[in-house]
């Protein structure tokens, strides 16, 4: 048993009512840590999406979400990308009891589970490099913008300043395999309509504050590749 076992068990625990922060926080913190705590969060998230209560399973994917949004976006991808600890694709198939799952839980995953794809091919994170540039650009231009979770120094700053935006790149470094792996991850979050779901349940509406961020920014992406691929082709 990790030590990550009980505070991912209280994060998930059975109540609609989101994660707290006081179990958020140590997990994503290590999320940062290079000595494979990543590993320990995720093998004890595992259970979590086999449990059959919705709620459990529902939190797992905001702890998940989280973990992404808020940690080391490239450590927590860059280790679930090689490895099906998760086993995502299971939430598909759950009988729930004690809960009445929103219908757009098994589209939760699936989106989930296409940041994860798009991380393997690209080995980089899309919505990730997108922020990070737009908050360069803010600064260079002295503008402030919406509080946005701050990368450490290291590899993802690192894709960013390399240029790894769909506005610059170039065919040859990729734009189109980029461009197609943005709009996949769209088509998998447009799907998940929670505002069709009970928007007085804390759970939908956490995870749909999560999901119009991120598609704030893979739209802009989107156009963005689209955009530059227009300027190459025509």
């Amino acid at each position: 048993m990790s030590s990550f076992d009980k505070v991912v068990k209280l994060a998930c625990k059975p109540k609609a009512a989101p994660p707290k922060a006081k179990y958020l926080d140590p997990i994503i913190a290590a999320t940062w840590d290079e000595g494979g705590a990543v590993h320990d969060v995720c093998k004890a998230l595992s259970p979590r999406f086999r449990e059959p209560n919705a709620i459990v399973v529902f939190k797992a994917l905001i702890v998940l979400h989280t973990m992404i949004r808020n940690g080391s976006t490239d450590n927590v991808l860059g280790y679930l990308s090689g490895s099906q600890v998760l086993r995502l694709s299971n939430v598909s198939t759950g009988n729930w009891d004690g809960y009445t799952a929103p219908e757009n839980l098994q589209n939760y995953a699936a989106y989930m589970e296409s940041r994860i794809a798009a991380y393997r091919d690209l080995k980089h994170d899309a919505v990730r490099v997108q922020s990070d540039s737009n908050r360069d650009a803010r600064a260079l231009n002295g503008t402030a913008g919406p509080p946005e979770p701050s990368p450490a120094p290291g590899l993802q700053r690192s894709k960013t300043l390399a240029g790894r935006k769909l506005r610059s790149m170039t065919v040859e470094k990729g734009l189109l395999r980029e461009t197609r792996a943005v709009h996949r991850m769209l088509d998998t979050l447009v799907a998940c309509r929670f505002y069709l779901d009970d928007l007085e349940d804390p759970l939908t509406l956490t995870a749909l504050r999560m999901l119009v961020k991120d598609l704030l920014i893979l739209f802009q992406a989107g156009n963005e590749g689209v955009i530059n691929l227009l300027e190459h082709y025509f």
